[in-house]
């Protein structure tokens, strides 16, 4: 049992390291480098143009997911090491195990979420700086805005313009600027909010699983649960193996026939 538990020690060591790599690289995705182009109104890759904001809005997401996720899943690593030794020390060995086991996994599916998240929020913004258009159509109003001086609109050979981002002269584009910002930040901050609600619940009840009082009959419930499906196990090997017997001499007896 010691060893099932050494060997359970090193996986979350392994995943704790690769989530803490993970959780770094997520952060650094909302570092200056990225959010100055994503959120200036005036650089091509900002994300207030219609087909760009669709998928800022999921990169912003992705990304809060990840970073979420990722922090659970190093707080729960990082208690399950320490308390499963403990447990195993002080109250038993074989139950820690088991009970170890149960939340090794719920670590490697969090684990698995947040690099598929991940992947997704690279491809985002992959997109989002060399898949998407850097300059779209804009339809001036009036004689004076195509007189603008402003140099983020361009006029092309066939007469029509281009801009790279929003008309920051444009009272409208602005509040519709705004509005997007307001969107991105609440829909971040609920990503957030939800689950740190939820790494809580979750971190409260392995909190609890791991006290002598809860951990002594889950354990005595999972020996039985064991021992019923053992035996169902080796009942249906059993008569298969019988199956295959009777077969046999039937085929035996046809053949001498």
């Amino acid at each position: 049992d010691m060893l099932q538990l050494g060997v359970q020690m090193t996986q979350i060591d392994n995943i704790s390291l690769q989530t803490t790599l993970m959780l770094g690289f997520a952060l650094g995705m909302w570092a200056g480098e990225t959010l100055d182009p994503l959120l200036s109104d005036e650089d091509v890759h900002c994300v207030f143009k219609p087909a760009s904001f669709v998928f800022g809005v999921l990169f912003f997401i992705f990304v809060a997911v990840c970073i979420s996720v990722c922090v659970i899943c190093v707080t729960i690593s990082s208690y399950v090491k320490q308390t499963a030794q403990e447990a195993a020390l002080i109250v038993s060995t074989a139950a820690a195990v088991a009970k170890t086991r149960q939340h090794l996994q719920f670590i490697f599916l969090l684990f698995h979420i947040a690099m598929v998240v991940f992947i997704l929020s690279a491809v985002l913004l992959i997109w989002m700086f060399a898949g998407l258009p850097n300059r779209i159509r804009f339809h001036p109003d009036g004689d004076d805005a195509v007189e603008s001086e402003s140099e983020f609109i361009t006029e092309l050979d066939d007469g029509s313009y281009v801009i790279a981002c929003i008309d920051i002269n444009s009272a409208a584009a602005n509040r519709r600027r705004d509005q997007m910002q307001l969107s991105i930040g609440c829909a971040n901050t609920i990503v957030i909010f939800l689950f740190t609600v939820y790494g809580f619940v979750r971190y409260r009840q392995i909190v609890r699983s791991y006290n002598a009082e809860e951990l002594i009959p889950w354990y005595a419930e999972h020996q039985a649960t064991r021992k019923k499906q053992t035996d169902v196990v080796a009942a249906l090997t059993t008569k298969a193996a019988r199956g295959v017997s009777y077969s046999e001499i039937n085929t035996s007896r046809l053949t001498t026939t």
